[in-house]
């Protein structure tokens, strides 16, 4: 019995011990944990600091001077000289730029606007370009995608192309190229047996369109975005935006209290501003697309000279909103 006794004892001694010893090594983790965060957080400043100096902004802003006139440039050249090999500049230009705002906008608390449903029309252009090529319902709804809702979004937005702001240059990209691209497609489908043919329709140059082409597989397109969104933003990662300050583009449209926008989501109180909110979406999505099915889908100097007033006026305004977004 005294043995067993003993050995209850030691048993007990080293548990407590390892319990001790357990909680001094958490205490000690935590510890050295704050201490990397509040390290890390002091370089982010730092580096946050460095970055808006005057010597650091006109630098940057050189370099992006430089490559804005050249993109823009190039963008003019491909699309007068070669527009059947636009989707090549496309995906040289728009992931890279998409990149770098992710990195930029990290930084900002602002990554969460990659949500917008702009981003998702570019992804689903890449997936047109180099998966299904020759789907006529994807480039008809991507069509009504980016010459409804990403082009309208330049005005709305106030959209500037500022050659000296990477920022600016970014956000008029990814609203625009993606119509210049499908402008391109549209209009100037690769020849059969080059490498990357494009089948728009198969009755081209007449391309008409059926009702799942125009109305139910875009309506699907949009939904899906919308489904995700909805969960992601405003249910899933609600809280988080909330407690660490990020911004979304729904925050940005509706901070405003005297804003139509807000007024509108807020008709029923704070409890249907989220689903109003996409309702207002669905709307704007929903006439500018039935614009772009029924008009310029059909008519080339129409669809033309749309771009073309799109894109003066985001050469003309001078000011752009922070969050740029569609």
């Amino acid at each position: 019995m005294t043995v067993c006794s003993e050995l209850l004892t030691l048993v007990d001694t080293l548990v407590n011990q390892s319990k001790t010893n357990a909680t001094r090594l958490k205490q000690t983790l935590h510890q050295r944990l704050l201490t990397v965060r509040a390290t890390l957080d002091a370089k982010k400043s730092a580096l946050e600091k460095r970055m808006y100096t005057a010597p650091f902004m006109r630098l940057r802003d050189k370099i992006a001077f430089v490559l804005g006139l050249w993109s823009v440039g190039l963008v003019c050249f491909i699309l007068g000289a070669y527009p059947t090999q636009f989707h090549v500049l496309y995906t040289g230009v728009v992931p890279i730029t998409v990149l770098i705002r992710l990195l930029r906008y990290k930084l900002k608390k602002w990554h969460y606007y990659l949500f917008d449903f702009c981003y998702y029309v570019n992804a689903m252009v890449l997936v047109y370009v180099y998966l299904f090529p020759s789907s006529t319902a994807l480039v008809k709804s991507l069509f009504i995608f980016t010459m409804g809702p990403l082009c309208w979004s330049v005005p709305l937005f106030r959209n500037s192309l500022i050659l000296h702001s990477l920022d600016k240059l970014t956000s008029v990209f990814i609203h625009l190229c993606p119509a210049l691209l499908l402008w391109c497609i549209r209009w100037y489908p690769s020849l059969a047996g080059t490498e990357r043919p494009f089948v728009v329709c198969h009755d081209y140059p007449t391309c008409n369109s059926t009702m799942y082409e125009t109305v139910y597989f875009p309506l699907m397109g949009w939904s899906i975005w919308a489904v995700l969104y909805y969960l992601k933003v405003f249910i899933i990662s609600a809280s988080k935006i909330e407690t660490r300050g990020y911004d979304t583009l729904f925050k940005y449209l509706t901070e405003d209290h005297a804003s139509k926008i807000y007024g509108f989501c807020h008709a029923f109180g704070a409890r249907w501003a989220h689903p109003l909110y996409m309702v207002l979406h669905m709307t704007l999505f929903v006439l500018s697309g039935a614009l772009a099915a029924l008009v310029f889908w059909n008519y080339f100097w129409l669809n033309s000279l749309f771009l073309v007033c799109v894109s003066r006026g985001a050469v003309c305004d001078d000011e752009s909103s922070p969050s740029s977004s569609g």
